[in-house]
């Protein structure tokens, strides 16, 4: 029902810090001193204060998704361009196909997904071009919907989780001006990883 995608882990910055030996000699007449230099001073200050607010901003943002997503793949007639206010431009793009392609094979999706354990990953303010900002795993929970066939019968496999652990990357709305989250990618944790 979700699409898949890779997630793009973000690129983690490693600063490092060098420490200058003078050394000082005796000499007949004394060198001037160096001119003095400004401080280094970040270029931007960082949008989020702490982990907590990242994580906070990650979870409304999916939560958002969540609806937009739901009344996607839901409603034959809903505008499937309100995605894009809560997903990146290629996200939206892959979810609108996938939506579309449901419509074509006769298949609706009814209810709406659930999700917890959102714990963060990473931040990572200054990634390129914004994107893999915030990157969280949740437990994604599709037990409140299903998938219909044209006789209105459920073709989801019963036996399968309901539960899922997933990686879900998000990216700024707007790179030159942050605050608001997108959804970039998600995709399931594979491996030992389980939802409690």
């Amino acid at each position: 029902m979700r699409p898949s995608s890779r997630v793009p882990w973000p690129k983690f910055l490693v600063l490092a810090v060098a420490s200058t030996l003078v050394v000082s000699g005796c000499s007949a007449t004394p060198e001037p001193a160096p001119p003095p230099t400004a401080s280094p001073t970040a270029l931007t200050a960082p949008f989020f204060d702490s982990h907590e607010d990242a994580l906070a901003a990650a979870t409304q943002a999916y939560a958002a998704y969540s609806e937009q997503a739901a009344a996607l793949f839901s409603t034959p007639g809903s505008n499937p361009e309100l995605i894009r206010t809560v997903a990146s431009e290629e996200f939206a793009d892959a979810l609108i196909a996938e939506a579309l392609q449901i419509r074509a094979d006769g298949l609706q999706i009814a209810g709406q997904n659930s999700f917890d354990g959102v714990t963060l990953q990473s931040v990572d303010e200054t990634t390129a071009a914004g994107s893999g900002v915030v990157v969280v795993q949740l437990c994604l929970d599709v037990s409140g919907s299903d998938i219909i066939n044209t006789s209105g019968v459920s073709i989801v496999d019963k036996t399968l989780p309901a539960r899922s652990p997933y990686v879900v990357s998000f990216d700024w709305q707007d790179p030159a001006n942050p605050g608001t989250l997108l959804v970039g990618s998600q995709s399931p944790l594979l491996g030992a990883a389980r939802c409690e």
